[in-house]
């Protein structure tokens, strides 16, 4: 079964602030580029013009949808990518809840070390 919404908070990991904060963007192309070295099958969610920043109609991304997804081990797996001191909107609390509710595994990723902890987590707990 997937993680309650009030579980999935709990699991949010505590990050103290380094030397130099590394942008969203820069974490999530290292998460993928680690994700594509494992051979895992996943996406980007992509809600805006490559390049220009201006959104998509959000009538076809869900407003707070996971920045990456994927299945591993029978998991659908959502990794919403945050800076260190990042934080959820409520679009993101709301639809990270519905996820787990829904039987996924969602996890708030600030680098690397987060996603292979999911990873790991789905492995020893395969569906």
């Amino acid at each position: 079964m997937g993680q309650t919404q009030s579980q999935f908070f709990e699991q949010a990991p505590l990050i103290r602030k380094s030397r130099k904060q590394e942008s969203e963007r820069s974490i999530q192309h290292r998460i993928e580029e680690y994700l594509t070295n494992r051979k895992v099958v996943w996406s980007r969610t992509d809600c805006s013009h490559y390049g220009t920043g201006q959104p998509y109609n959000h009538k076809v991304t869900r407003h707070g949808w996971p920045d990456i997804t994927l299945c591993y081990c029978g998991w659908f797996v959502g990794i919403e990518v945050k800076s260190a001191t990042g934080v959820l909107s409520e679009a993101q609390k709301i639809c990270h809840g519905e996820l787990g509710e829904a039987g996924a595994y969602v996890v708030i990723a600030r680098g690397i070390p987060d996603v292979r902890k999911a990873l790991d987590y789905c492995e020893s707990n395969p569906k």
